[in-house]
C-alpha cells in the first residue's frame, strides 16, 4: 500500500504486524518528531483522544492523508528543533518523539492564543509521575518566546494551585 511518492506499506500476510502511526509519522517524514497533541495524549496530559498524528519538523508544513490516517507536520525554525529521543512505542518499534515537556513546550509555542487562561484551562493539562518542571522552563528559555514562557508560567501556577488544593482537602 502506497503511503506516499517512494513510501509503502506491507500489509498481511507479507508483513507480521501493522506500523503504529507514530513510526509511519517518522517515516513519512525522516526529519521529525512525534508532539503537540500526540504525544501529550500518549503521555495521558491530555484526556482527548488524537485523531491525527502531529509531528514537529524543521522542513515545510504538511498535511498528509493516507491509508494508515492523517499526519500533519507543522514547521519550527532548526533553533528550536530538539527535546525529543527514541522511545519504544510497541515490540519492536521505536519512534522519535518529543519529551513530555517539550510536547507542552511546543504545543504552547504553536499555538496562537495559549498564554491565555481560558485556552489553558480548555487544554484540561493532567501533570504525569516524573514531570520535569525545570525541563519545561529550560525549554521555554531555549525557544525564547516571551508568550511562551508567559504560558509555561500560567501552567505551573495552575498546577501549584491543584496541589495546595489537594493538600487543603487531605
Amino acid at each position: 500500500m502506497q503511503l506516499r511518492r517512494e513510501v509503502y506499506l506491507l500489509q498481511k500476510p507479507y508483513c507480521a504486524f501493522l506500523p503504529h502511526p507514530f513510526l509511519a509519522a517518522n517515516v513519512l517524514r525522516r526529519a521529525s518528531y512525534v508532539s503537540l497533541q500526540s504525544a501529550l495524549s500518549h503521555y495521558g496530559m491530555i484526556p482527548e483522544h488524537v485523531p491525527m498524528v502531529t509531528s514537529i519538523t524543521g522542513g515545510r508544513p504538511e498535511e498528509l492523508q493516507t491509508a494508515m490516517g492523517r499526519f500533519q507536520f507543522r514547521h519550527v525554525q532548526r533553533g528550536k528543533f530538539f527535546g525529543f529521543r527514541e522511545r519504544e512505542i510497541a515490540p519492536g518499534q521505536s519512534v522519535r518523539m518529543a519529551t513530555p515537556e517539550k510536547a507542552l513546550a511546543d504545543l504552547l509555542y504553536l499555538t496562537v492564543g495559549s498564554d491565555r487562561s481560558d485556552y489553558l484551562e480548555e487544554l484540561r493539562l493532567e501533570r504525569p509521575e516524573g514531570f520535569d518542571q525545570g525541563a519545561l522552563v529550560a525549554a521555554g528559555e531555549m525557544m525564547g518566546s516571551p508568550k511562551l514562557k508567559r504560558a509555561i508560567a500560567r501552567v505551573l501556577q495552575r498546577w501549584e494551585k491543584e496541589v495546595m488544593r489537594e493538600t487543603a482537602i487531605d
